[in-house]
């Protein structure tokens, strides 16, 4: 947990760097008194709003719970808008992987899986006529341990679909 808190120091440090300013609320440590805080330039709010408002994350509100995830210095959310952020208007100059002529591109994907529940947001999706690409992107989240918390219709599917392997997993078994 000492590397966690250090490596979340250290993201508010740069950042406070990096926008020269008083951007910071007095608590909690590292969040930003609004989302375009946590901006580089050149992203703007219409880069992302719209798609990142519709996501089931509620990142960009202040809830009783915290202040917006999305404004956290160490925020996933804001590291995929800051690095995908331009491409969302223009597509096709986006090239990921050797892959590239998108034709959209979109924060907070629903992929629907057809079982009960919302629906997995992927963090951004890029099309073109032959190639999809989703991007899921963590910050700091490796850094703390997280047991997967999976719904039942998931345990379900994973018992009857996936292999024995992967229902042990590191997690334990996910049949139970």
């Amino acid at each position: 947990m000492v590397l966690l808190e250090r490596a979340k120091i250290a993201a508010a440090q740069r950042l406070a760097e990096a926008m020269r300013g008083d951007i910071f609320r007095s608590a909690p440590a590292g969040y930003t008194r609004e989302p375009a805080s946590n901006l580089i330039p050149g992203v703007t709010r219409k880069d992302f709003w719209d798609d990142v408002e519709s996501g089931d994350g509620s990142e960009l509100k202040d809830t009783k719970r915290g202040p917006a995830k999305f404004c956290a210095a160490y925020s996933s959310s804001a590291l995929t808008v800051n690095s995908f952020g331009p491409f969302r208007r223009y597509p096709e100059r986006l090239s990921v992987l050797g892959f590239s002529d998108f034709l959209k591109a979109q924060f907070e994907y629903k992929c629907p899986t057809g079982l009960s529940g919302n629906a997995p947001n992927l963090d951004f999706l890029a099309r073109c006529s032959a190639t999809v690409v989703g991007i899921e992107s963590k910050f700091l989240e490796p850094l703390s341990a997280k047991t997967a918390d999976f719904a039942d219709s998931y345990r379900k599917l994973v018992a009857v679909e996936a292999d024995a392997a992967w229902q042990r997993g590191t997690l334990g078994d996910i049949r139970k």
